[in-house]
């Protein structure tokens, strides 16, 4: 399994924190936004009051533009399987979760999408780095800080 953090465009326009968190939140859920479509298998959240995807989308907004010190509090993983490899539904959120946990972001929001349009079915995770309780935005492990880049993490 690979795991990879999606840096933001260094060449693209600048958005605002609102439309690079929607834009994002609306590849990784799909087209449909949850409903059926070619790519999405699944799709999940963690830490967010909104069962409906506008609603995860405006939730994850709001505490973004909290995070005064960071540009775009919201990062982009990637993790994916091996080729031939399926994962079920409660893989996909078990990952996920042991991703949130590692990283010592189990209390901050998350949006995942199981996408399949590959050869390797692949979760696109959104994780707002920004603290749900202090606002302030974290790295990883808990660290305060701005922006950060991690290494990409091989596993198994």
């Amino acid at each position: 399994m690979i795991v990879k953090k999606i840096s933001t465009s260094k060449t693209a326009a600048p958005k605002s924190k609102a439309q690079n968190v929607r834009a994002l939140v609306n590849y990784i859920a799909g087209e449909s936004a949850g409903g059926s479509s070619e790519k999405i298998e699944d799709r999940g959240a963690f830490n967010l009051l909104n069962v409906d995807h506008e609603g995860q989308v405006e939730e994850m907004v709001d505490l973004a533009e909290a995070g005064k010190r960071s540009p775009q509090p919201v990062q982009h993983w990637i993790m994916s399987w091996r080729q031939g490899e399926q994962p079920t539904p409660a893989q996909a959120r078990e990952a996920v979760g042991m991703f949130l946990d590692e990283m010592g972001l189990s209390r901050h929001q998350a949006v995942y999408g199981m996408h399949r349009d590959t050869d390797h079915w692949h979760l696109h995770r959104a994780v707002n780095r920004a603290d749900p309780a202090t606002e302030k935005v974290v790295t990883g492990n808990g660290r305060l800080g701005t922006e950060v880049d991690h290494p990409e993490v091989r596993t198994g």
